[in-house]
């Protein structure tokens, strides 16, 4: 029964994190350089829609710069209970396959404490259980400026991530489970790169 409890609460969690957590949540914004007057346009990372359904895994941020108009940069995130480290990242857009650079920066993994330990009383008998811990791993790519606009404009658009032991797929086109996704802030993303 007590394990029956732990995998409900677990589940619950995961959904809140996909929902609540730092990740997913695609705000765009732009700003101009005092430094040179170039603009650059940003969406913080947002969950993407796991291929074959259930939780998402895979966030997304773009940047933009004027300065750099032929570039976008992209962060990929993982968050899983394991620790993965990224070795690349490649795009399916309507059959074409696109693969980004790495940047030279390894890629960062961090502890996400998601509960806290917690403890209950009953009939004065004190029970602790573990807080739930995720793993995050992120990895800056480089891609051609107009992948973004690709994808905007593509009936299909998958996203496969190698971290090594196997690949994990998202697809960049569809919702999950009423999260705010990659989708939702692309178009948005996309006007302000286009815009003066």
């Amino acid at each position: 029964m007590k394990k029956l409890i732990y995998f409900i609460t677990s589940i619950i969690v995961i959904f809140g994190i996909s929902g609540c957590a730092g990740r997913g949540t695609g705000a765009v914004s732009s700003k101009i350089s005092k430094f040179d007057n170039s603009k650059e346009v940003i969406m913080q990372t947002a969950w993407v829609a796991p291929a074959e359904g259930g939780i998402a895994e895979i966030s997304l941020g773009m940047t933009y710069r004027t300065s750099t108009p032929d570039v976008l940069y992209l962060l990929v995130n993982i968050t899983k209970m394991t620790d993965y480290k990224i070795r690349s990242v490649a795009f399916n857009i309507d059959g074409e396959t696109i693969i980004p650079t790495k940047d030279k920066e390894e890629t960062k993994t961090n502890d996400l404490q998601v509960t806290n330990d917690t403890c209950t009383y009953s009939y004065g008998i004190r029970t602790c259980t573990k807080g739930l811990k995720m793993k995050q791993s992120d990895k800056l790519f480089i891609a051609p400026s107009n992948l973004a606009k690709k994808i905007l404009k593509a009936k299909k658009a998958f996203i496969r991530v190698d971290v090594g032991s196997k690949f994990i797929e998202g697809d960049l086109k569809a919702d999950s489970f009423g999260n705010h996704v990659f989708k939702d802030s692309l178009n948005e993303f996309v006007q302000k790169m286009q815009s003066n």
